[in-house]
């Protein structure tokens, strides 16, 4: 389970300086050439690393844009834009990898990645055979070359899996 690291003595100060939050978010980070994907050394929660700001949880991506380029915009109303990641690294912090877009961008994103993965229905019945006989979300998914998220949608019968037996 996640330790909600927002509660931690030595995260959680609603009055702490930009400053040094700023120092705080940086000496987490493995900053290497300006071309290199600068990964964070923190907590992480499903892949991607979490910090907090002054006394809230965010993801590292998020707080990297928001240090570098200040608050990230809105888009239609009050929903939020999307940090993506160019390089496709979760943990990756780098400014420059780093792309304002929406869910759409995002999908696209992963696709091109090879990370959303539509499987015909022989793979769909490998897939959970794969599982009743005991192989983790994350062991199969390294053999389709996907996620455990997918994984997950085709075992449990969610979204377009769920018509396949």
């Amino acid at each position: 389970m996640f330790l909600d690291i927002c509660t931690n003595y030595w995260y959680h100060d609603t009055m702490i300086s930009d400053n040094e939050l700023t120092h705080r978010f940086w000496k987490r980070v493995d900053i290497k050439t300006p071309n290199d994907c600068w990964l964070w050394k923190g907590p992480t929660d499903r892949g991607y690393g979490v910090t907090c700001d002054g006394s809230n949880r965010i993801s590292t991506h998020r707080m990297a844009w928001k240090l570098i380029n200040g608050d990230i915009p809105k888009f239609v109303k009050t929903r939020k834009a999307l940090v993506r990641h160019k390089c496709g690294n979760r943990l990756c912090v780098n400014p420059n990898h780093l792309d304002i877009g929406n869910y759409s961008d995002n999908g696209k994103d992963a696709a091109r990645e090879g990370k959303h993965v539509s499987f015909e229905p022989l793979e769909v019945r490998t897939i959970r055979l794969f599982k009743l006989q005991g192989l983790t979300h994350l062991a199969i998914s390294k053999m389709f070359n996907t996620t455990q998220g997918t994984i997950s949608h085709v075992v449990n019968r969610k979204g377009i899996y769920s018509e396949i037996e």
